[in-house]
């Protein structure tokens, strides 16, 4: 029923940023096995709808608009948290079916010998993608299958895919409590009871089967493969424009390229239109259970893993056009001649960070990078001795861009923009 209220609420009403669909339905699905199946009583379900959005408002997760202008050192830690609880709590979207398969088969796919896919988990990706089809065409927003009443390989994607009613979103409740959740709805996207599965809501949690399968294949057969798929995300951001290049009648280029000789710096992809340079930066790193739990180093350290890490790659590119005035691409030695067009940079996520998306980099940027993580590089927190080298590294090129006089700095940092891959390809 919370599911049609939903459907109904979202198509009337701009509600989005009060009512927290996500906590509901976990809520709800945490508590399916106690459930009798049989209240319709819709007086009940708002209430209890009522009840549990007072309770999360008491976080005072929902952003100020005008919070962004007051960022500083003191308080962008802060800022970056409340944008992450918030996206944890509150927003739920549509997605094409065709999104997950093009995810499905151009970027799991190239990846995965299929021979020994399907001897760990009995079916092939061919058969997930045709499982996948039969949930689109599926009118109910809860779908019921039987363990009696199904194809050998479907059931054994249902098994891979659930956990059981009973452990569901154990230990989910408040916000102290996510980092000790376990069995979490986002990895197990379908629900066991008793001798039926059911996948809840899959119009809206298609990327939970994403995520959950890549975590399987790496537990269960190449714990490298969240690195292995890099070079897939570029080739299909780049196939993604190359089909609509005759259309828009844009230039293609990608790889390595010079100058400078000694850095051998490679570019995901450039765009070049008439007017504009386009420069892509794809980045595979996602927010980790930490991070989603609300810890604060870890959410910062996701952020520059991801995000700042690409821009330093971007500016470094731009700097590049700007000092050389000319660059030629290795792999077929063509060139791209800078003549004062206007540069636009693109940091590109195969995961939606919500609303730490819409921060605008002139603000971020220059602030972000005088944080450092106090660790000590000694190779236990690997990950936050990165993140301190990229912050370096973006200090560095920042500095190196406000000491030319004749750059505007505002301008070269509001030319940017960072966005899902799923609004790419949707």
């Amino acid at each position: 029923m919370f599911l049609i209220f939903i459907k109904t609420t979202k198509n009337k009403n701009k509600i989005e940023e009060t009512l927290p669909y996500k906590y509901i339905l976990n809520i709800l699905i945490k508590n399916i096995s106690n459930s009798n199946h049989k209240s319709n009583n819709k007086k009940k379900v708002c209430y209890a709808i009522e009840l549990l959005t007072s309770f999360i408002s008491l976080y005072q997760l929902k952003e100020d608009k005008f919070a962004i202008a007051g960022l500083s050192n003191l308080n962008i830690v802060e800022h970056l948290t409340k944008q992450v609880l918030y996206s944890n709590f509150y927003p739920i979207y549509s997605l094409k079916t065709t999104t997950l398969i093009g995810y499905i088969n151009n970027i799991i796919q190239p990846s995965i010998d299929n021979d020994s896919f399907i001897s760990c988990f009995g079916f092939s990706l061919k058969d997930l993608v045709g499982f996948f089809w039969f949930l689109d065409k599926q009118n109910d927003d809860v779908i019921c299958i039987s363990n009696e009443n199904v194809f050998k390989s479907d059931l054994k994607i249902l098994e891979l895919f659930s956990v059981d009613a009973n452990i569901i979103n154990k230990n989910y409740s408040t916000k102290s409590s996510l980092l000790k959740s376990e069995n979490l709805f986002a990895m197990n996207p379908v629900v066991k009871y008793k001798n039926m599965y059911y996948i809840i809501g899959f119009k809206y949690f298609k990327m939970n089967f994403y995520n959950s399968l890549l975590d399987k294949i790496r537990r269960s057969i190449d714990g490298r493969i969240n690195s292995k798929i890099g070079s897939n995300i570029d080739l299909f951001v780049e196939e993604t424009f190359f089909k609509i290049q005759k259309k828009h009648g844009y230039q293609l280029y990608s790889g390595n390229y010079t100058p400078p000789k000694k850095e051998n710096p490679e570019s995901d992809l450039l765009i070049e239109t008439e007017s504009d340079l386009i420069l892509i930066e794809n980045k595979n790193k996602y927010l980790t259970h930490a991070s989603f739990s609300g810890s604060e180093s870890n959410i910062v350290k996701d952020f520059v893993l991801s995000y700042v890490f690409s821009q330093k790659q971007l500016l470094k590119h731009e700097r590049n056009l700007r000092t050389y005035k000319q660059i030629i691409f290795t792999k077929d030695q063509r060139v791209v001649n800078y003549n004062d067009q206007n540069i636009v940079k693109i940091s590109i996520s195969t995961n939606n960070w919500f609303n730490i998306m819409i921060n605008p980099s002139s603000i971020i940027l220059p602030i972000i990078k005088n944080l450092r993580f106090d660790v000590k590089d000694d190779g236990r927190d690997s990950d936050f001795v990165k993140a301190n080298k990229y912050l370096d590294e973006l200090d560095s090129i920042i500095d190196e861009f406000d000491k030319n006089n004749s750059l505007d700095m505002r301008v070269i940092l509001n030319q940017t923009v960072f966005l899902p891959l799923e609004l790419l390809i949707d």
